[in-house]
C-alpha cells in the first residue's frame, strides 16, 4: 500500500455543490454515472477524506454471519 494518498488533481465546487471527480480516478477506481458514492470526513470535520462507494460501504457495516 502507499504511504501516501494517490493525488489525481483539482476540482471545483459548483453552484449546487457538485464537484467532478477526475477522468484518471474515475477510470483506475471504476466510478461511473449514477454510481453512488458516501462521503466521509476527518476525525475534525475540517476535510474531505473518503468517497467510498455505497455498495461496498453496506457490505462493510452489514453484520456477518
Amino acid at each position: 500500500m502507499p504511504k501516501f494518498p494517490k493525488f489525481y488533481g483539482m476540482t471545483t465546487v459548483g453552484e449546487r455543490g457538485q464537484v467532478v471527480i477526475p477522468k484518471q480516478a474515475r477510470k483506475l477506481l471504476n466510478i461511473k454515472s449514477g454510481d453512488k458514492l458516501i462521503v466521509t470526513s476527518g476525525p475534525q470535520g475540517k476535510k474531505i477524506v473518503n468517497f467510498i462507494p455505497a455498495d461496498d460501504f453496506a457490505q462493510e457495516i452489514s453484520p456477518k454471519d
